[in-house]
């Protein structure tokens, strides 16, 4: 019997710390759910207060993203007409130069000429002085005969070239009776001074 009791009262016992126990778990973790909700409570506030600049960032990010996007467009439409206008200005460059080297073309063509009317003016007078040297020195005594030679050698060697022509032009056109070995040396005379004068054509004639 008391056995019986003894057990009974231990087992009450057991049920009644079991319970308190559990009471003080519940609560343990009422407390720690209280603390989960207030954590969830202030996340949630610092979520309502940040959201909105979130969004605003968002925003200005699509609005910066947009005018960096608008701003390159222009930048490359910018450095599209600077290439065309570039392009223009060489090609323009090259028409210019072919228009100078057309100026440079007929400048030399018109010198070309100036030289040729030049060297034919020259010929003309030459020609119209030895005309005039064979008129007036038809006859030549012996004496005359050698001293223009002696004279026409002297202004060949001093570059008198002009005058070292009229001197052998008479000497050949001279009177045949005259020497004629001096008349041979001044024909050869004579196209040497041309040779000098840089007359080649004139000088091969003369040989």
């Amino acid at each position: 019997m008391k056995n019986t009791k003894l057990l009974k009262n231990t087992i009450a016992l057991t049920v009644l710390m079991t319970t308190l126990f559990a009471q003080g778990e519940l609560k343990s973790l009422e407390a720690q759910l209280k603390r989960e909700r207030v954590r969830i409570d202030s996340l949630e506030t610092h979520i309502n207060i940040l959201l909105p600049n979130l969004f605003n960032a968002l925003k200005a990010a699509d609005s910066l993203t947009k005018s960096m996007v608008s701003s390159n467009v222009a930048l490359i439409n910018r450095i599209n007409r600077n290439e065309n206008k570039i392009q223009l200005l060489e090609d323009n460059a090259g028409r210019t130069d072919s228009t100078n080297f057309e100026i440079l073309a007929k400048l030399v063509m018109i010198e070309n000429k100036i030289v040729t009317l030049t060297n034919s003016f020259s010929e003309m007078y030459n020609l119209k002085s030895e005309k005039s040297i064979i008129s007036s020195s038809a006859k030549v005594s012996p004496v005359e005969y050698k001293a223009i030679y002696i004279d026409a050698m002297s202004n060949y060697h001093k570059g008198n070239y002009e005058e070292a022509i009229k001197g052998f032009f008479t000497i050949v056109k001279s009177d045949p009776n005259n020497d004629m070995k001096l008349a041979d040396n001044s024909q050869y005379w004579l196209a040497e001074c041309y040779y000098s004068q840089k007359n080649y054509k004139r000088s091969i004639t003369e040989f």
